[in-house]
């Protein structure tokens, strides 16, 4: 037992040396450094290749096993990826970021770990943006619906209407963000949608208990501004406008009840 785990130990060792991250292109012979895949890997470069090494910027896509695997939208130096760049993988994630030598910059890393030492939680994303546009369409949502009916989502769902109105306004913010390049991706809107729509939840925005209480909203950096990039765009978003209009006119019967007093 020991020598053959000695033998599967030493042809692990042989393979993993084998691979020094450097792959080839079948079709134009062109190398690319990416040490993050491995040699069983296919790649495809449509760019420029400088001395049989992929150069400049271009699209890189990789297989794996005759499928697609990932994307990378990236920039080449002397064969390995350096700059800004983007991975796109096939079931929908993504890497916007950084890299250095052919490698992800580690930056990102760096910073989690100091993160991880403090008192709250945090996590490493590989693509924030796209991850801030599905929290705000989900924020938007939630906002624009339990501030407009004035209750939580499981007094929402149960009425005639408000499940179809919830899921009117989820499609719209998801539209705004897709214009942006930003779409949200199908498990994501499918967890929100099922948090939007839960039956006999408590779940409301934070902004609903600033109205109740008589106090400043949020509601032109959530709505309004979704609504002014859905106009931009050509976006017809007829719930997202009643619940930013429904905002605006709160803050601005407030304003004035203010300056009365």
């Amino acid at each position: 037992m020991a020598v053959l785990l000695l033998a599967g130990a030493d042809a692990a060792a042989q393979e993993a040396a084998v691979f020094d991250g450097w792959i080839t292109d079948r079709a134009n012979g062109c190398r690319a450094f990416v040490p993050e895949l491995r040699d069983y890997a296919r790649i495809s470069w449509r760019g420029p290749c400088v001395g049989g090494r992929a150069e400049g910027a271009g699209v890189l896509a990789v297989s794996v096993a005759g499928a697609p695997d990932r994307t990378y939208s990236v920039t080449f130096r002397r064969g390995r990826i350096d700059g800004a760049g983007t991975i796109e993988w096939d079931n929908g994630d993504r890497y916007e970021g950084e890299f250095r030598d052919g490698r992800r910059s580690g930056r990102v890393e760096a910073f989690a770990a100091l993160a991880a030492r403090t008192k709250f939680d945090s996590a490493a994303s590989d693509d924030i943006l796209l991850e801030m546009w599905e929290k705000w369409v989900l924020l938007a949502t939630l906002a624009g619906m339990t501030c407009l009916m004035r209750a939580p989502v499981g007094a929402i769902v149960a009425t005639r209407e408000g499940e179809s109105l919830t899921n009117e306004l989820l499609a719209e913010c998801s539209a705004v963000a897709a214009a942006a390049g930003r779409a949200p991706r199908t498990r994501v809107i499918e967890q929100s949608r099922a948090m939007l729509t839960a039956r006999g939840s408590a779940f409301t925005a934070s902004m609903l208990r600033d109205i109740e209480r008589g106090g400043a909203t949020e509601g032109d950096h959530i709505l309004g501004d979704l609504l002014r990039r859905a106009g931009d765009s050509g976006i017809d978003t007829p719930v997202l406008r009643v619940a930013a209009c429904h905002a605006e006119a709160y803050e601005a019967r407030r304003k004035s009840t203010e300056t009365a007093a």
